[in-house]
Parts: structure tokens; sequence; C-alpha cells
């Protein structure tokens, strides 16, 4: 077994390694740099998946820690634990941030989402004449619609069922429930608006909607 000079320099642990590239990465080290990169992506996905549980959102969330890691290189004191406890801690911060974001992204569009049922509801009411003031035109239009659309516009605007509500209760798709409200939506407005009667709409075996 061959022993070591006794002169010979022991070899910086990891910790150290990361240390002395951080620091160079800090003067402009580019090189320094792509070897941390190299070294810290895995670990800062780690932490941020852990956080996000979306893959897709860690990868993202995980470039913008090595931004702001490359940016901001020169914050790091040694003396706060290492660096990978510094970086875990950015990571954390980005990924709550982001999850925030998200919350707020997801309450924006369900708020959207509530106000334009309501517009649309109502518009309907008009077009159906909700004041009551012409049960006879009303009622005339009504019967221009097929069965299937009936149907579902009477459990969306009688019933104020929301559109995933009429689909659940039809059992069709979401989407082919908006289709047939808003199909009788507009023959009933040509109705009420023209005044003039349609031929009443087919009612044997249902359509595309």
């Amino acid at each position: 077994m061959t022993r070591p000079p006794r002169n010979a320099r022991p070899q910086p642990t990891r910790a150290e390694t990361l240390d002395v590239r951080l620091a160079a990465a800090a003067e402009g080290d580019g090189e320094a740099f792509r070897l941390l990169y190299g070294e810290l992506l895995p670990y800062v996905e780690a932490v941020v998946v852990g956080v996000l549980r979306d893959r897709a959102q860690a990868e993202e969330v995980s470039q913008e820690v090595m931004i702001e890691l490359w940016l901001h290189a020169g914050r790091y004191r040694a003396a706060v634990g290492g660096v990978r406890p510094w970086v875990a801690t950015i990571a954390r911060r980005r990924a709550i941030d982001r999850v925030r974001r998200l919350g707020v992204q997801r309450q924006s569009e369900q708020q959207w989402a509530a106000e334009k049922q309501r517009l649309e509801r109502q518009e309907a009411a008009a077009a159906l004449g909700a004041d009551q003031r012409d049960h006879d035109a009303v009622a005339r239009a009504l019967g221009t619609l097929t069965a299937l659309q009936f149907e579902a516009v009477h459990l969306a605007f009688h019933d104020g069922l929301s559109y995933p509500q009429v689909a659940a209760r039809l059992g069709i798709p979401v989407g082919t429930a908006k289709t047939r409200v808003r199909d009788a939506l507009v023959r009933l407005r040509r109705e009420l608006t023209v005044g003039t009667a349609l031929p009443p709409a087919r009612t044997g075996s249902p359509r595309g909607h």
C-alpha cells in the first residue's frame, strides 16, 4: 500500500468544491457555473418537485432557480451552512411563489367562467321573456326547439344548473351541453326578435346536438 507524500494536500470535500465554484461563478467564471449547474440542477429539481408535485412546472421553476443562482452568486456566504442548503432555500421559495401564482390564476379563471355564465344567463332570461310580459311569444319560441334543445335549456335556465351539471344530468359531454343551449338561444333570439314563427324543428331521432 502506497502512502501519500507527507506534504500532499488533502482533496477538497464536495461542499468545499461547491463553495469554490460558486465563488468563481460570482466573479463571472462561466466554466465554473457550468460545472455548478450540472451538479446542482438535479438537486434543485428534486426540491421543487417536492413542493409543486408537477414535473413540467418543476422544470420551469428549476431553470428560474439556476438563473437566480447565476445572477446572485455573490450573495452567498459560506458561513450560512453550505451551498446546497442555500440553494435549497432559494428553490423552495421559488416553488412556493409558483404555487401561489397558480392558485391566483385558477381563482381568476373560475371567476371569469362564473361571470361569463352569469352574463349568458341574463341574455337568455331576456330572450325567454323572463319578465312574463309575453307568455304566448315565449311559448311559440320554445315550441320551435328540438326536444334535446328544450331539455338542455330547461335544465340550465329553469332549474339553474351549470353546464357541467346539465351535462351530468343528461349523460353527455360538457361541450355538447353548451352547444345545445347556445343553439337553442340563437333560435329563440331569432324567433322573439323577428316575431314570426319559425317552422318547428324535428323532434324525431337526435341529430349531432
